[in-house]
């Protein structure tokens, strides 16, 4: 079968937005390693933020869309943060750090393949975890939970809550799902017995489902979100060194927000063609304190 215009299109359309979030990653690594190095935290950020920008071409895609997709690239990197930690908190809790890598490399690997979302998946791992599943057990139950899901047309969420609460001896909830577990077996409350019967019942949806054009396209978003978050964590490292060096939230804040005001001026001159765009980065180092020569040639 021929592929589908609406998808080519979206891969196309991916890969672009793909290697914008590359580019922006590197030059904040750059960014990181040269405030380590012993460069001013401000000056650094301004110059990766200047180097990214001219390379990317802001006066091509705008610089509100670029920071709209910076902004987003730290809340998802935030919200990936708050999951792996809490997932990491209940293996601790329970006596299972030594499964922090595995389960960790086991959830990347089914989001990419599947398509579904890491925070579903560590979410559901966490549940299992905090209702006294091991961790063979916690993935064999994760798995499913997706299975299932597909297969019904229930919420993988609301899934994975009735098998976490059956787990721990609670099955009303799993009953409620309506997914043809009789009430004699679910009053046993034998969860090799149900769990068998639900496999039998779902096995390889979600694979099913993933090879599906929905399914493609789950899991071309899963990979590019993917990048994103990494955007997101070098910019939040790169905002953790600013804070150190000016004393603290407040005056990173400050700062932070003369220099975006700054830019923005001048974005918007290149984009009028008052200033050419080639002459970006050394206007934005202009604004930043302490920023010299050296530290502008070094951006260009």
């Amino acid at each position: 079968m021929g592929s589908s215009p609406n998808l080519s299109g979206s891969i196309t359309m991916t890969d672009s937005a793909s290697a914008v979030l590359t580019k922006v990653r590197g030059e904040m690594e750059k960014t990181n390693a040269s405030a380590s190095k012993g460069g001013t935290a401000a000056t650094s950020m301004g110059a990766g933020w200047a180097k990214a920008a001219v390379g990317l071409g802001v006066a091509a895609i705008g610089f509100s869309t670029l920071t709209r997709a910076i902004g987003d690239s730290i809340s998802a990197a935030v919200e990936d943060d708050k999951s792996v930690r809490s997932l990491n908190q209940a293996l601790a809790n329970s006596g299972q750090s030594f499964a922090t890598k595995e389960l960790g490399e086991w959830t990347q690997a089914l989001q990419l393949s599947l398509g579904v979302s890491d925070d579903l998946i560590r979410n559901g791992l966490r549940a299992m975890t905090n209702a006294g599943a091991d961790t063979a057990e916690s993935q064999k139950l994760v798995a499913l939970s997706l299975d299932i899901a597909a297969g019904s047309g229930r919420d993988a969420a609301s899934v994975q809550a009735a098998l976490a609460k059956a787990y721990g001896g609670q099955t009303t909830a799993l009953g409620r799902l309506g997914v043809g577990i009789d009430k004699a077996t679910l009053a046993s409350g034998d969860m090799d017995k149900i769990t068998a019967i639900l496999a039998a019942k779902f096995n390889g949806q979600a694979k099913v489902a993933s090879e599906s054009y929905a399914g493609a396209m789950a899991r071309i978003s899963e990979a590019a979100g993917e990048a994103s978050e990494s955007v997101g964590y070098s910019l939040l490292r790169a905002i953790d060194t600013l804070t150190a060096s000016t004393g603290g939230p407040g005056g990173a804040g400050s700062a932070i927000v003369s220099l975006g005001d700054g830019i923005a001026d001048i974005v918007d001159q290149a984009m009028l063609g008052v200033q050419a765009v080639d002459s970006l980065v050394g206007s934005i180092n202009n604004l930043i304190p302490g920023s010299d020569d050296a530290d502008r040639k070094s951006v260009v």
